[in-house]
């Protein structure tokens, strides 16, 4: 560890060496990392020493995870799995989805209410913490790679429709009882989507090719999207440390920033032509951003300069996430995790 803010990392050694996938934080110390073939790991002294947890899986991985407290989650995998943790993460519950399909991302707003996608248009809806999960008719094909759930009644979900070959943008204004299907360009695909309130948000993707941004806003919690025009690049990630100041990483070191809500946004020279997987901020000027062959990236001027850091792994770096203690996490593929604090 360093005193320097993400200017230097350390590796940790988890024992595990499949891929990890996601991450999350139920406060500064105590940590929750999930990744291939069932791994579950936890860190209750932030990231100094890791314990290894059951997570009831073994052939399937897990990808996605939302705490809404200390103690509540739920996580995703392949082949249908719903895990529930009500200690923070140190015992998992499999719990039964109805699907077999592989899910991908899971949004929860409090301890009852959430949703879970994934492959095949599957979208999954609780209301009762899990216990049972109800399938809701997406109406569409292909793969959903992300919802956010904003409230009771309305969550966006996104994602690409092979059969049409365009991005899929779902919105309900019902729990999940309906879903209406949002025009989208064609030859498009989204993998990612930030809501900073019930009406603001903004999704990224390809268009035309997989090399090609894109990148859409509403400021009606989903009812309609606005394209923003000359995104050069694929962007993989979005990240808004409040309403109005939010940053977008991609292709070939791609780095944009918005300041007033994603209206307008600014390309920023990120001095690397690696491509950039996860971006996070924990106020509005200091951030990362990981990506390819262990790429770190520091900025603590809103993206004004990054400054390449030593990273000490050439794994590629897929998640990110900077605490408001100036605690930043990483983690990538072969079990990398990184940790910097100040």
């Amino acid at each position: 560890m360093g005193g320097d803010g993400g200017a230097t990392w350390t590796s940790r050694e988890i024992g595990s060496s499949f891929p990890l996938h996601s991450v999350s934080f139920l406060d500064a110390d105590t940590w929750i990392v999930l990744g291939q073939q069932g791994t579950v790991l936890r860190t209750v002294d932030g990231g100094s020493t890791w314990t290894f947890h059951s997570s009831a899986l073994t052939r399937s991985g897990v990808h996605g995870v939302s705490f809404v407290d200390g103690l509540v989650g739920t996580a995703v995998g392949g082949l249908g799995a719903t895990l529930r943790t009500t200690d923070g993460g140190i015992t998992w519950t499999l719990q039964a989805s109805g699907t077999s399909d592989s899910l991908v991302a899971v949004s929860f707003i409090d301890a009852k209410h959430g949703m879970a996608v994934g492959f095949r248009g599957t979208i999954l809806r609780t209301r009762d913490g899990g216990q049972t999960w109800l399938q809701q008719t997406s109406g569409r094909n292909g793969y959903l790679y992300g919802v956010s759930v904003v409230d009771e009644n309305i969550a966006v979900a996104v994602g690409y429709d092979n059969i049409a070959n365009s991005a899929v943008i779902l919105r309900t204004a019902d729990g999940g009882e309906t879903w209406v299907s949002q025009e989208s360009p064609p030859r498009s695909s989204l993998w990612g989507v930030s809501f900073v309130d019930a009406d603001n948000g903004v999704v990224v993707g390809a268009i035309d090719s997989p090399d090609a941004g894109l990148l859409m806003r509403t400021a009606d919690g989903g009812a309609t999207w606005i394209r923003t025009t000359g995104i050069g690049r694929a962007l993989r990630a979005v990240s808004f440390a409040d309403k109005d100041h939010g940053t977008a990483v991609g292709s070939i070191g791609t780095v944009l920033r918005t300041d007033n809500g994603g209206r307008t946004w600014r390309f920023q020279q990120s001095y690397d032509s690696r491509t950039l997987n996860a971006v996070s901020f924990m106020d509005a000027n200091i951030g990362i951003a990981v990506g390819e062959y262990g790429v770190i990236l520091y900025t603590d001027d809103g993206g004004a300069t990054w400054t390449r850091q030593l990273s000490v792994t050439r794994s590629h770096l897929l998640g990110a996430a900077f605490l408001k203690t100036r605690t930043g996490i990483v983690v990538g593929d072969y079990g990398t995790i990184l940790r910097s604090t100040p």
